[in-house]
């Protein structure tokens, strides 16, 4: 059955209500995706708000925040009058949700209440054999190890990693005080670190966000911000009020995703070609003299030498045509659309940059955006001016280089790309010759004196199931000396510890206290506040990484008090003045769970803030240390298109594209919540795995119907699965989602569910900010 027609057959916001027992909660929910070009697609489809008051019912209401994933969305938990959490609702004042709730958002009870969830700490005794331990024992065996560990490897030998851990700043103080230069590493080196290294090359900041709302003309390129919106719940709400007030939506996508449903013009590309078609279109743009030049005569640097790569024939409509598979007459209007609109704005997400061209891409997408204006400027890409808090200062013991840095990968200064987490299994497996970056002279090299990694502290994070080639992962994170994991669950990674390992419960949102500084235009926080008491022996990472510094002797941790993690929220504002000039309210924060300065819209003419005021067309004149290295392990002078490293192949005929972000999960994390994993529809036809999904003419080539199980081979590994025939991925192309594929079989729900779609990427495939590529790879299909 043709997959448009499955789609128009989604699960009804009743039937997901009813089975959460949220009879009246509320939901951001997606219409069908049927190809409109009327508007037909209403806000209230989009954040369908309709929270009851709680008047009518004996319960209390706590202002709080949603953390099922990074965005921190206001949020208000709805408590009855026993103290059980009953649902979540969205906080409609909040301004990085847009007043909305997305499903996993109204599963967080489900997350709270989960009878699989890690309830005490535990120390790993055989495979999959775990006795629990108290919390006393936990911390003295970790003081034991680690200290040891340290006297005959040296600091630098443990590694910490991180990706949703709240209390990241407390773990990296313990890390800090220790000596090691090892993290916590974050998820930009499997995400989307090519982005940021892109816009601090040309922006000299990390981050810049699309003011979709006031844009005139928009286009997403590899974004599916209609169903899973990056940073903001609310720009869908934000692109929909453009749309209505007269923006033309452009969706560049291989893949037809519930964005391209929604756009005014759909536009297939050829995977990783993204910079050519912006190349293209730049070209015709300066061709026709229809460029900004005012902006570029008073706000760039290097345009000669931007305009002169661009001038070249190979960004020729034409010739851009051959590589993208866009017709030249269809790049010539867009760009002229482009340039010529009232404001105009080009973004994307991990779509861009999970290939070896990554930042590349990055640069040539926000100089299309400098090209005709669009920096600073109302309707085009502006700087965030999120609300501050307090950093609190830690004793800097580590002496070493990274581990990555001494392996020859380039560090970049302030981690605009959070560290580096690709090498790590090789660290371990085989230290005295680990696979060399850049700016190495060698093919491999020794990493910390032939010591390597010998432990690691994962927080919050599944490097098994996130990391690519995850079957090197497992054996690297098995041949460690010690482990220890903090999460929710016990999970694949802990299950791969080595013996002796430790796993430390820590509780969810809904059990603790912490100020959050959500992504967006103006000076806003939120807070996450204690709902109910913490669940079993469960504790917040507040009280575990004060507790852990204190068993250490670290006089940095010796003054805090791990009991008044609300004091320490309270703290954490305290004083800081806010980019307004404003200082936030204590009281107005906890009764609202949002503060929000006096500036209520965003700034636009931000000029200043651009290195030496000026757009960096081209890298050129006196440069900053972070331009200096990528000049350094080989990125251009100026925007360019570069050719993937990976193409298909006789052997590996087929695009395979890992992950691709849906509103129903964060990645690993969410894979134990019914609510979420569908399971309560038994008639769903489409059910919530990662099929992997394949054009009709590709799987009649091979045999295959969709149902069939199927095995996806690469260069790297091979994965059984399910599949699913679809119109909506072209000839040659191949999609999974990820997060599949669990080891862990306390997570009675996600446990061998599906299959890992990591394993099948090459683990040393990175771009130029040693970002894996998990977009970059290719397979064959056989049907088993």
């Amino acid at each position: 059955m043709n997959l448009m027609k499955l789609w128009e057959k989604h699960i009804s916001r009743r039937s997901f209500l009813k089975a959460s027992g949220v009879a009246t909660g509320t939901m951001l929910f997606l219409s069908g995706c049927n190809q409109s070009k009327d508007d037909d697609v209403e806000a209230d489809s989009i954040t369908n708000v309709e929270t009851v008051s709680a008047n009518t019912e004996n319960v209390t209401v706590v202002p709080t925040a949603c953390y099922m994933c990074a965005i921190y969305c206001g949020a208000k938990a709805v408590v009855g009058d026993e103290g059980r959490v009953l649902r979540i609702e969205p906080n409609k004042k909040d301004l990085t949700s847009g007043g909305g709730l997305c499903p996993k958002g109204n599963s967080g009870v489900q997350l709270l209440y989960d009878a699989d969830r890690l309830k005490y700490p535990m120390k790993k005794t055989g495979q999959y054999q775990w006795e629990k331990i108290s919390w006393d024992e936990a911390f003295d065996t970790i003081y034991e190890k680690l200290t040891d560990i340290k006297e005959k490897y040296g600091p630098e030998t443990l590694i910490l990693m991180n990706r949703r851990g709240h209390y990241a700043s407390l773990l990296k103080g313990f890390a800090s005080n220790y000596g090691t230069p090892n993290g916590p590493f974050g998820s930009g080196s499997i995400c989307e670190g090519g982005k940021r290294v892109g816009n601090k090359l040309v922006l000299n900041n990390t981050s810049a966000l699309a003011d979709y709302k006031n844009s005139k003309y928009i286009i997403l390129m590899g974004a599916n911000q209609m169903e899973a919106p990056r940073y903001r719940l609310a720009f869908p709400k934000e692109i929909i009020e453009a749309k209505r007030n007269g923006a033309k939506l452009v969706v560049v996508d291989p893949r037809f995703a519930y964005s391209s449903a929604k756009a005014d013009e759909y536009l297939p590309i050829t995977p990783g070609t993204d910079a050519a078609l912006l190349m293209g279109m730049a070209h015709v743009i300066i061709k026709e003299n229809i460029y900004d030049k005012e902006f570029v005569e008073n706000y760039g640097q290097g345009f000669d030498i931007y305009k002169k790569e661009v001038l070249k024939d190979k960004y020729k409509p034409e010739n851009v045509e051959k590589i993208t598979g866009i017709a030249a007459e269809t790049i010539i209007r867009i760009a002229r659309e482009f340039a010529t609109a009232e404001s105009a704005v080009v973004d994307s997400s991990s779509g861009l940059y999970m290939w070896s061209n990554a930042v590349q891409n990055q640069q040539a997408l926000q100089s299309l955006n400098a090209l005709v204006g669009s920096i600073c400027k109302k309707g085009g890409m502006v700087y965030p001016r999120g609300g501050k808090t307090n950093s609190i200062e830690f004793t800097n013991n580590a002496t070493e280089k990274k581990y990555y840095a001494q392996a020859g990968y380039p560090s970049y200064k302030g981690n605009p790309h959070d560290g580096n987490r690709n090498i790590f299994p090789a660290a371990i497996l085989t230290p005295e010759a680990v696979p060399a970056g850049p700016l190495s002279n060698a093919k491999t090299t020794s990493v910390n004196n032939g010591n390597g990694i010998k432990a690691a502290i994962i927080y919050n994070t599944e490097p098994v199931g996130a990391q690519m080639n995850g079957k090197l992962t497992k054996e690297a994170m098995e041949k460690l000396e010690f482990g220890i994991v903090i999460d929710l669950y016990l999970t694949q990674t802990a299950e791969v510890l080595p013996v002796g390992g430790i796993v430390l419960p820590e509780c969810t949102y809904l059990e603790r206290t912490i100020v959050n500084k959500p992504t967006s235009f103006v000076p806003y926080l939120n807070i996450n506040q204690k709902v109910t008491e913490p669940q079993w022996e469960s504790k917040s990472g507040h009280w575990i990484f004060v507790k852990l510094g204190k068993r250490f002797g670290y006089e940095d941790f010796m003054a805090m008090d791990e009991n008044d993690e609300v004091g320490a929220a309270r703290d954490s504002i305290e004083g800081v003045e806010q980019a307004d000039g404003s200082f936030a309210d204590w009281d107005e924060l906890t009764r609202e769970g949002v503060w929000i300065g006096k500036d209520i819209e965003p700034k636009y003419g931000d000029y200043d803030k651009l290195k030496d005021g000026k757009f960096q067309f081209a890298l050129v004149g006196e440069l900053d240390e972070v331009q200096e290295l990528y000049l350094k392990v080989g990125g251009g002078v100026t925007a360019e298109y570069v050719e993937p490293k990976n193409r298909p192949s006789k052997e590996y005929p087929l695009y395979f594209m890992a992950g691709g972000k849906v509103i129903w999960h964060t990645q690993t994390s969410t894979r134990n919540i019914p609510y979420l994993m569908q399971s309560f529809d038994k008639n769903a036809i489409v059910k919530d795995t990662n099929y992997l999904i394949i054009s009709p003419t590709d799987a009649e080539e091979r045999g295959i119907k969709s149902g069939d199980r199927v095995l996806v081979k690469s260069k790297t590994n091979e994965v059984e699965v399910e599949t699913l025939v679809s119109e909506r991925v072209p000839k040659g192309y191949t999609h999974m989602t990820h997060g599949f594929g669990h080891d862990a079989p306390t997570l009675t729900l996600a446990n061998n569910k599906g299959a890992n779609c990591s394993l099948l990427v090459d683990e040393k495939r990175m771009d130029l900010a040693n970002c894996l590529t998990a977009k970059e790879e290719t397979c064959q299909v056989y049907k088993i």
